[in-house]
């Protein structure tokens, strides 16, 4: 799980060798996300990552959630990414909200 990337230093997913599936989350206003002098490949932009959303949404138990805004607020209580991380950390990405 990667949120708020300046970038990884592999081209493809498959350069992490993972054990499953590599998630990335982007919030509106991240000042280090796609700055030129990030280093490394953005993983929004890598095959196989799934593109999880950082906006408000409604949770998989019908609770609202608000969106994170900016590089710090990620892990902000009941936002969609903070969601997002824990359902991710605990085994259960079918709790995820994706990014359409």
């Amino acid at each position: 799980m990667v949120f708020g990337s300046p970038g990884l230093p592999i081209e493809n997913v498959d350069q992490l060798k993972l054990h499953g599936t590599l998630y990335n989350e982007q919030a509106k206003g991240d000042w280090l996300v796609g700055e030129s002098w990030a280093t490394g490949f953005d993983p929004s932009f890598m095959a196989d990552t799934v593109q999880l959303d950082t906006g408000a949404s409604i949770a998989t138990d019908n609770t609202p959630l608000a969106a994170s805004h900016g590089h710090s607020e990620y892990l902000n209580r009941r936002t969609t990414s903070q969601n997002n991380l824990a359902a991710v950390i605990a085994g259960h990405p079918e709790q995820t909200v994706e990014k359409k």
